[in-house]
């Protein structure tokens, strides 16, 4: 060791070592270019692979259905076209399997910060894509086969990859002379020369160079998959092993969502007496009561509502009301789905029992939603929830919040909240808030409304005749003025609109109208 650290801070190591640094910066485009390349494959390929479905059933048969339809028409089209849907499909598992890779690389980040809800992630992990990447490999196999068979029948690298006495026009002799290729590829264990199998004199042979680097590529190809995936599973395995055996020494509080959901449906499948009681599964008395609270708004099923219910009455706590819950999910959770369920809860629950739900906790909801996109049909009824709570003045603050105090960042919510608000002002009696959110929304109208004119607009004359039906006096209408200073109206359009039906104030009441001329 001393040696080696000798080696280590000598000169002509630490040159070349800045050498290699050097370089690495100059290289740094590659794997920009990568990270550009495997973002593609995830958002878009796994996408398109049907990945974003939450049921289970639906992915399967999207991507099933996907990739045999490519395999179909790889081997039906005239070569070379063929060579393009295999491609397809090709890059479809490789979508897939990378998601799962990301989703793996979130519950690693997420066991290591103690399930921070603030710790960045890239996708997430409320689904488990292993199977579907099974799914996926299982295609690549036949496509492999399938895009040789093109490659040559098109005689793309110049000659014939394959000669024999199968009928290259036909599916099997392809899957035949590749199952036996892939039983020598199976990694540790080479069976196939264990056991002297030959390939046989009807089946396909390598022509020469070309056909045995054909040969070549579709075994490592095979070995690298089989290899990802089975080193893949050994980490997930251990990994939730290592959690489970973290939890029960009480070195954390809570699990991942994935083993979490697992051992759920463990619990709730013994008796109900047996559930807070029983050995060889997770205790969930000790659980995160936070996340018990989430799991029981959210909750689509009644028998995990039940045991979370009887989890909190025989620990003597009580759970949180819905409202509570989806403030924490709103500044934490990125599931639109799981928000509006809580909200669903929420709604529920202000009618029926006897909390009532304050305005402010919308309020806030919507300042921890301003920024993220995708929540229309959310933060809508979010709006419409709270037009049945409180006072129209909290009502009209709370409009106002989303408008210009806690302004959302995208047009359509401004747009509600200014439709909304509108239709609320005739019942306002605030005059110094009515005159402050009129020059708020004059001067900021653009900014809070874009191009469109007809919602401002609206607004804007409807605070004008509530304030002319209010008929405010002048220290009401005018801010506190400086010894000195000429007064100035702050709302000078109401005013010269007013001025028509109210006496004017330097008159006496009596004094007659000037004559027309």
């Amino acid at each position: 060791m001393i040696i080696l650290d000798w080696v280590a801070e000598a000169p002509p190591v630490r040159a070349a070592s800045r050498m290699v640094r050097g370089f690495s910066r100059r290289m740094r485009w590659l794997a920009d270019f990568y990270d550009f390349i495997d973002t593609l494959l995830v958002r878009i390929g796994a996408h398109v692979a049907g990945m974003e479905h939450r049921n289970v059933a639906s992915r399967y048969v999207i991507l099933g259905g996907s990739i045999l339809f490519l395999s179909i028409i790889a081997w039906h089209l005239p070569a070379p076209y063929g060579l393009i849907p295999a491609v397809i499909g090709f890059v479809v598992a490789l979508s897939v399997s990378r998601l799962w890779s990301w989703v793996e690389d979130d519950r690693n980040l997420a066991a290591i910060t103690s399930f921070d809800p603030n710790t960045p992630k890239k996708v997430g992990f409320r689904e488990d894509y292993r199977d579907e990447t099974l799914l996926g490999f299982i295609f690549v196999l036949v496509l492999i086969p399938i895009a040789m068979a093109q490659a040559d029948a098109a005689q793309v690298f110049g000659a014939h990859l394959f000669d024999g006495g199968g009928d290259k026009g036909t599916l099997g002799p392809w899957l035949g002379y590749f199952g036996f290729e892939l039983a020598k590829a199976l990694p540790v264990v080479d069976w196939a020369d264990i056991y002297n199998l030959q390939p046989g004199d009807d089946q396909l042979k390598p022509n020469g160079a070309i056909g045995m680097h054909a040969i070549f590529v579709a075994r490592v190809t095979v070995d690298l998959v089989l290899i990802a995936a089975l080193l893949q599973a050994i980490s997930i395995a251990t990994r939730n092993r290592q959690q489970k055996t973290l939890y029960a020494a009480g070195r954390i509080d809570r699990l991942d969502e994935l083993v979490e959901k697992r051992e759920l449906s463990k619990v709730l499948a013994l008796p109900r007496n047996q559930r807070l009681t029983a050995k060889n599964v997770v205790d969930f008395r000790a659980y995160n009561r936070d996340r018990l609270k989430e799991l029981y708004t959210t909750a689509k099923d009644n028998v995990l509502k039940a045991f979370i219910k009887e989890l909190f009455d025989d620990l003597n706590d009580t759970l949180d009301p819905a409202i509570k819950v989806l403030d924490r999910l709103s500044a934490t959770s990125r599931d639109e789905g799981q928000m509006h369920r809580t909200l669903d809860e929420a709604i529920a629950e202000n009618g029926a029992g006897p909390y009532e739900t304050p305005i402010g906790d919308l309020m806030q909801v919507m300042e921890n939603l301003r920024k993220r996109p995708g929540l229309q049909s959310l933060k809508f009824e979010i709006m419409d929830f709270a037009m049945t709570l409180g006072s129209a003045q909290e009502r009209a603050e709370f409009l106002e919040s989303i408008l210009v105090t806690a302004k959302d960042d995208f047009k359509y919510a401004t747009l509600r909240a200014g439709v909304l608000l509108t239709r609320l002002v005739p019942k306002l009696n605030e005059h110094s808030f009515m005159v402050q959110l009129f020059e708020d929304i004059e001067g900021k109208r653009t900014e809070i409304f874009g191009a469109n004119d007809r919602v401002p607009d609206e607004l804007l004359d409807a605070l004008r005749r509530r304030l002319t039906e209010l008929r405010p006096t002048v220290s009401d209408e005018r801010p506190e003025q400086k010894p000195g200073q000429e007064p100035e109206p702050v709302l000078r359009e109401s005013e010269s609109e007013a001025a028509s039906t109210a006496p004017h104030t330097d008159q006496p009441e009596s004094a007659p109208e000037p004559e027309k001329v």
